[in-house]
């Protein structure tokens, strides 16, 4: 079971497999092997491990992601309190990449309040230029995601750095898809659609 792989000078946290996506494009179709890591948890680590690890295989990256094959912050408050632990023990950079549907899945809490306080920047899957594509790609479990989505990575551009990331699908108006980064001031990124794992 994998919880922790470094990558592009950076060490990823792999904490869950759970996702209020089913993306189309997503890599679990095809495998949970990212290169040589078998990112596929039988049980979900509990924070201790999850911290654990991090700290043990922590060797001066440049940041720690909470990115795996899942969405991160399905478990909100475990983030949270590692995060927290990191940030007294390293004192180190930390990112997380997410869907943007934690507001809806914990929506009487000021969920960006809490981020601020233990987080550096986010990394939001934009993934499409309006819902009715976004629906089709993404086939996200709340309604109101692609808005709710976009509402979150607003209020979190106001407190620390936002990137809006993309596939270059053949669908996807990528220029559309920028213009809605560059309007709210956020970074924007193109990830390729090209797989980087291998298979099982």
């Amino acid at each position: 079971m994998t919880i922790t792989y470094p990558y592009k000078s950076n060490l990823y946290l792999n904490i869950t497999n759970r996702c209020s996506n089913k993306c189309t494009f997503c890599m679990r179709k095809f495998s949970y092997v990212f290169l040589d890591y078998d990112l596929e948890l039988k049980t979900e680590p509990s924070k201790e491990e999850i911290l654990e690890q991090a700290l043990k295989k922590y060797s001066g990256e440049k940041e720690i992601v909470f990115c795996g094959i899942g969405e991160p912050l399905i478990r909100l408050n475990d983030v949270l309190w590692v995060c927290e632990k990191l940030k007294e023990k390293l004192k180190i950079f930390i990112r997380i990449n997410t869907n943007g549907h934690v507001k809806l899945r914990y929506p009487n809490r000021d969920v960006v309040k809490e981020l601020v306080k233990v987080i550096d920047s986010i990394s939001i899957s934009l993934n499409a230029e309006n819902e009715k594509k976004y629906n089709r790609l993404c086939r996200p479990a709340y309604p109101n995601a692609y808005k709710k989505m976009l509402e979150f990575a607003k209020e979190c551009q106001k407190y620390f750095p936002v990137t809006l990331s993309i596939l270059d699908l053949p669908e996807v108006d990528i220029k559309k898809c920028q213009k809605i980064a560059t309007d709210m001031n956020a970074q924007f990124l193109i990830r390729h659609f090209k797989p980087v794992f291998k298979s099982k």
